[in-house]
């Protein structure tokens, strides 16, 4: 059954992740925001799915796994000591939470991440470039995130901004888990849903910030 979803076409995948993003856009913008603000972890889980090769293999898994563990594992010291992001807070925007850090929350560092080493093999072709891209994408993208994340209790900080130490632990973090990403799980080629939903998810959060 799940090989089945797998072999979907990508262009179905893709028409799948715009309708997904576009629904909960209109929904976070309408009066019942807080309805669809519950439904996030599904959108970001089932995101996550979509964007899977067809073909994976045992070194795959264990990457998958070990850079999930790791997101979850960070966010959990971050809530806790204030390092390496800064002092913030989760909110019930991205529940359930496990230890004050939501369970989806490594499953989303993954995503984001594959998605911007996908996009930064379309030009590049030194690999220590690639990943450095990736790292930068990914803080451009954790940009537009910051703006519009406390209105919808995804998380606070303490601080009235964003400390910078956030955006320099992304680019790091994004660019250790982009290697991680290029040596085990990007063998295949070009994941094309894994690009869309990158440049989905600047939009969606582009408009938000138009719009919040």
């Amino acid at each position: 059954m799940f090989d089945k979803f797998l072999s979907i076409s990508p262009r179905v995948k893709i028409a799948v992740l715009a309708i997904l993003h576009l629904v909960g856009l209109i929904g976070l913008l309408s009066p019942f925001q807080h309805v669809f603000l519950q439904l996030s972890t599904a959108n970001l889980v089932i995101s996550a799915i979509l964007i899977l090769p067809k073909k994976f293999d045992n070194r795959f898994g264990v990457s998958l796994l070990f850079i999930i563990s790791l997101g979850f594992g960070i966010e959990w010291m971050g809530t806790t000591t204030g390092w390496p992001f800064g002092v913030y807070s989760y909110g019930n925007g991205l529940s359930p939470l496990l230890m004050g850090v939501p369970l989806v929350i490594g499953v989303n560092w993954w995503m984001l991440t594959y998605g911007a080493l996908e996009i930064s093999r379309l030009k590049i072709k030194p690999k220590i470039f690639q990943i450095l891209v990736a790292g930068g994408l990914l803080t451009a993208l954790d940009l537009l995130i910051e703006q519009v994340a406390p209105k919808l209790t995804f998380w606070t900080w303490q601080s009235a901004s964003v400390p910078i130490q956030n955006y320099i632990a992304w680019f790091v973090l994004g660019t250790i888990m982009a290697f991680f990403i290029q040596k085990f799980q990007s063998k295949e080629s070009l994941n094309k849903m894994a690009v869309a939903l990158f440049i989905i998810q600047v939009l969606f959060f582009s408009i938000l910030n138009l719009a919040l």
